[in-house]
């Protein structure tokens, strides 16, 4: 965990200096390097649109075999990746009576509303150098709290929801600022690998909170 909040933080310094540093070449990013930019972050929403959803339809339908084959203890099943158990009930959310994981459709929305978004960035004028740097500071500060938020894990799912979606949305005005503020192509792709680790940091934290979780229950069926 220790190392993951070093990276996060190393990355997040990187970026703060070369959006504040910028732009090397001198110039205004180009339509060609923000359309290269605007691709690689849309099509890494869509990745995680997939494998958010996919996550959950995948254990939906497997995970209660799976988890009594496994665990030997009642018929239980899995909404999304959390176990059907009391435990995890503030981890799912219901809506029209079906039950899903809170933190996976955050990712989603905000995943699908970073895409809307960046399809206009790409149709505006360039923003320009010093909004960018700004628009770099405020994406870090949206991430941090959202990952603090998710690590303290809220007691109200939808809040959970909300926190996770912004966080997505967090990494889109990163990659934007830093794009502008930088005017370099590879400054905006070396944002998206930097949001992807801050991302399986996120998941990271949710693990230690799902075995935490199954820590304190103190049942022999430990689904973490």
């Amino acid at each position: 965990m220790a190392g993951y909040l070093l990276l996060s933080c190393s990355g997040a310094m990187l970026l703060l200096i070369a959006a504040w540093t910028g732009p090397w070449n001198g110039k205004a990013p180009t339509f060609e390097d923000r359309s290269i930019v605007a691709l690689a972050f849309m099509g890494s929403c869509a990745a995680g649109i997939v494998l958010s959803m996919g996550h959950r339809k995948l254990h939906s339908i497997g995970g209660k075999a799976r988890w009594n084959e496994v665990k030997g203890e009642g018929d239980r099943g899995w909404v999304g990746h959390h176990p059907d158990c009391g435990r995890f009930e503030d981890h799912v959310i219901a809506i029209n009576r079906k039950r899903y994981c809170a933190g996976c459709l955050g990712l989603a929305i905000g995943s699908s509303v970073s895409i809307a978004v960046m399809s206009i960035y790409l149709l505006v004028p360039p923003v320009d150098i010093l909004v960018g740097r700004w628009l770099v500071a405020l994406g870090l500060f949206m991430v941090v709290v959202c990952t603090a938020a998710v690590a303290w894990h809220p007691s109200a799912p939808c809040l959970h929801v909300l926190f996770n979606a912004i966080l997505v949305m967090g990494f889109l005005v990163v990659t934007i600022g830093v794009t502008s503020a930088g005017a370099d192509v590879m400054l905006g792709l070396f944002a998206i690998l930097i949001c992807w680790l801050w991302l399986d940091a996120r998941i990271q934290f949710s693990h230690w909170q799902h075995e935490r979780a199954c820590e304190l229950c103190g049942r022999s069926c430990r689904a973490y």
